[in-house]
């Protein structure tokens, strides 16, 4: 009779995720009767740090800060597997969002370290750059909002091909509300890189979808898929998720736990991490 053979570390890792997020789920889930109760909100219109807050690592949210407002968010991410090259981890990843007018933001991504491991335990370190971008929300209909945003020098990601350099992108969100605590959201948008040799520019066109429904008042969840087209020769699309969880601390601060894994990682690359961020007002 044939041997058995374990499944993949990446199959088995990304099998726990769902395990756990099935559980935490059944954990904290609201009540049908508490669901019902929930108010019908259109998304970004209470002006609470929870509803401008971004739901993931990716900032996809197309709420803006309210005028004369800051928001301050800020992330801790590290590589979390095994398998794979080079070891990544990010620091503060911190971005600052001033509302300049009822409908545009404007935000700064402050530079960050980006620590890398080195043969035998040696380790690289260098900082990004500072970002520089925009947020306009540009129309509201029915129980949808819209927005595009533009930024010079975006953060890397926490998948990023670290031999890429993001240089500018451009992206279109939409978010719809429903009853009971819940938000669809749909992003587009391109970016552009350049490689640590500086000879050649290539474009990168992605779309996300994410989804969100609330425990209770003070905490919610997140799931985020997204694909990226391919970003350097002869690789391919890369597509990822990221289940998240968040919980209000006070009016204002609010702290949220990530865990992302790409589902076709490049050769030699991690597929899996965790994050924790902080967002406050």
């Amino acid at each position: 009779m044939k041997a058995l053979i374990p499944p993949p570390l990446e199959v088995r890792m990304f099998r726990h995720i769902l395990c756990a997020a099935t559980i935490v789920g059944s954990l904290f889930a609201i009540p049908p009767v508490a669901r019902a109760a929930t108010q019908h909100a259109q998304p970004c219109a209470s002006g609470s740090l929870w509803s401008m807050a971004s739901r993931t690592h990716a900032k996809l949210t197309p709420c803006v800060a309210k005028p004369h407002a800051l928001i301050l968010e800020t992330t801790y991410y590290q590589n979390a597997s095994r398998v794979g090259g080079t070891a990544l981890a990010a620091f503060p990843e911190a971005r600052v969002r001033y509302g300049a007018l009822a409908d545009v933001e404007l935000f700064v991504d402050a530079p960050s370290e980006i620590a890398k491991s080195g043969q035998r335990g040696a380790g690289i370190y260098f900082m990004t750059q500072t970002g520089v971008g925009a947020k306009y929300q540009f129309a509201r209909a029915h129980d949808v909002v819209y927005s595009i945003s533009a930024e010079t020098h975006p953060p890397l990601g926490a998948l990023a091909n670290l031999n890429l350099i993001p240089l500018s992108d451009v992206h279109l969100s939409a978010n719809w509300s429903g009853y009971g605590g819940r938000e669809f959201g749909l992003e587009a948008g391109t970016i552009n890189y350049d490689n640590l040799r500086h000879t050649h520019l290539r474009s990168s066109e992605l779309i996300a979808a994410t989804y969100t429904q609330a425990f209770n008042t003070r905490t919610w969840w997140t799931a985020e898929v997204t694909s990226q087209s391919n970003v350097y020769s002869k690789s391919r699309a890369q597509s990822s998720g990221v289940f998240s969880v968040s919980r209000m601390l006070s009016s204002r601060m609010l702290f949220g736990a990530e865990i992302g894994s790409a589902f076709n990682a490049q050769s030699d690359s991690k597929p899996h991490y965790i994050a924790g961020t902080f967002t406050i007002r």
